[in-house]
């Protein structure tokens, strides 16, 4: 069963969404029902219920190298003033994806500091 949601969100959300589906190639809708299940998954089970060796793992994750190199490639591209317009909305999706990975990162790093699997990061000037 589903039921329809009318969401007023920021216009800049609204464009990444829409460019999002755009360059999937499904509807607005879809792409929404897929990040409501993306964030579900995310929540469930907490980390805190996660063996030592998963909050390592998670606090390991990096973004695979070829979709680092193409953020690279296409914000080299955008900063001479010559990406197109689909290679735009691609980066746009990396780098959504690269900022939910840094987030969640940033989550199991904390979990795995507060159960002593990692020290706090010292950071110098």
């Amino acid at each position: 069963m589903s039921s329809e949601v009318l969401l007023s969100v920021p216009a800049e959300f609204a464009a990444q969404i829409i460019a999002q589906s755009r360059s999937a190639g499904i509807s607005v809708a879809d792409t929404v029902r897929k990040l409501m299940e993306s964030l579900q998954q995310q929540a469930a089970p907490g980390m805190h219920q996660w063996s030592d060796d998963q909050v390592v793992a998670a606090a390991d994750l990096r973004l695979p190298p070829r979709d680092a190199d193409r953020i690279s490639e296409l914000l080299n591209l955008q900063q001479a003033g010559q990406i197109t317009t689909v290679e735009h909305a691609e980066l746009q999706n990396l780098m959504t994806c690269y900022q939910a990975l840094q987030l969640y990162q940033a989550r199991a790093l904390g979990e795995a500091i507060r159960r002593g699997l990692r020290s706090v990061p010292v950071i110098t000037s």
